[in-house]
């Protein structure tokens, strides 16, 4: 996964985290700040000493899946400040997390119809059906794929 989509993951997890720590992050602006240069430092606290580790099983789904596609060799995550560029793309996942979504919105954001998506994740257009009408409760997993799809 390119860098840029690794640092907009990064973005999503700690949105993801200060809501299920009950932090607000325009009450904390430093924290905001310091999560824009040094994005695994910041998530690194809210985890270990706001959370302390426990999260809800949807929570844990979410941030889980969104880090294994972080590259955990990339000293520029896990180092240094972000650049100004990277540090915008960690600031676009942070705000887009924060954006309620339904299944049929993500859908229709990728241009792609419900067979189309079918297709793509690997199951019957029925299912992409019952997820966007919200009668089948739909996985982070396939959440995260859908957000992922763009028609070229």
């Amino acid at each position: 996964m390119e860098l840029r989509d690794q640092v907009y993951n990064l973005g999503q997890i700690y949105a993801r985290l200060c809501k299920a720590a009950n932090m607000n992050s325009l009450n904390n602006p430093q924290s905001y700040e310091r999560a824009c240069r040094q994005p695994m430092r910041e998530i690194t606290i809210i985890y270990i000493q706001k959370l302390r580790g426990r999260l809800s099983k949807e929570d844990n789904e979410y941030v889980g899946i969104r880090f294994n596609d972080i590259d955990a060799d990339n000293d520029l995550l896990f180092g240094g400040a972000l650049p100004i560029e990277l540090q915008g793309v960690f600031q676009l996942g942070y705000h887009h997390s924060q954006e309620e979504k339904t299944v049929k919105e993500l859908i229709v954001r990728t241009g792609y119809n419900q067979i189309e998506i079918a297709e793509k994740l690997g199951v019957t257009p029925t299912t992409v059906s019952r997820w966007a009408s919200g009668s089948v409760k739909i996985s982070q997993e396939n959440i995260y794929k859908i957000e992922r799809l763009r028609k070229p």
